[in-house]
């Protein structure tokens, strides 16, 4: 049986919310109380398939540039988890777009696919790792972030970042990552795919804002086609 780790933002906890997921023993929660994890927050669960199990570690919020969830000390249950035939599926970089890489103060999106690339690779040092390019950004403004930067600010940082993701992932002699543009047939999302009925997907909370994450049928397009990579 193919064993797979995606580990990303919130996206990734909207990704498995709507599957028949489970708790993994090794990080064990209960409305957001810890019953058996020495992590500092709820991350993990798993979904259990004939030919493939698939784990999700959710870190909302989070950028790829800062490598928030590469932390033993933080989240211990991963290398606890993670065997040499897991292959690990890294999707950080949406928030990167939409809240730091627009600010004049900070780092280029080369310099930030760089890092990511190096600090994934270095986390996770005895696996096949294949990344997944960020979700693309809203057309609208949407969720809390502050600043909340225009779609003409963050687009041309969304391609620099894809860009220069891939050529780092072929320095690197990794395989091509999983294309959502590919996989959704688009480089934007626009107000038709803005979520309906949004809750906070860490806490399943409903909110009074729409939050950025595409509707439930976009994330089934995309766990099918990253299903369909790995096959």
């Amino acid at each position: 049986m193919k064993k797979v780790l995606i580990i990303g933002d919130s996206h990734t906890a909207r990704l498995q919310n709507n599957l028949n997921v489970t708790f993994s023993e090794k990080c064990v929660w209960e409305h957001e109380k810890k019953i058996k994890s020495n992590c500092i927050d709820n991350h993990l669960n798993v979904l259990y398939e004939k030919e493939i199990t698939i784990y999700f570690s959710y870190h909302k919020g989070k950028s790829a540039y800062k490598g928030y969830a590469y932390d033993n000390d933080k989240y211990p249950c991963i290398h606890q988890l993670i065997s040499d035939e897991f292959i690990i599926l890294p999707w950080f970089g949406y928030i990167d777009v939409k809240q730091f890489l627009p600010m004049k103060d900070k780092e280029s999106p080369e310099i930030a696919a760089k890092r990511y690339v190096e600090q994934t690779l270095l986390f996770f040092n005895n696996n096949e790792i294949r990344f997944i390019e960020p979700m693309p950004q809203f057309i609208n403004k949407l969720g809390d972030g502050s600043p909340n930067f225009s779609f003409e600010e963050r687009y041309p940082l969304y391609k620099r970042f894809n860009i220069a993701l891939n050529e780092e992932i072929k320095k690197n002699n990794l395989k091509k990552p999983i294309s959502l543009e590919n996989i959704l047939k688009t480089d934007r999302l626009n107000e038709d795919k803005e979520c309906d009925g949004c809750f906070s997907c860490d806490s399943m909370v409903g909110t009074p804002y729409k939050l950025d994450h595409p509707k439930k049928i976009y994330f089934n397009m995309i766990l099918d086609g990253i299903i369909k990579e790995l096959a």
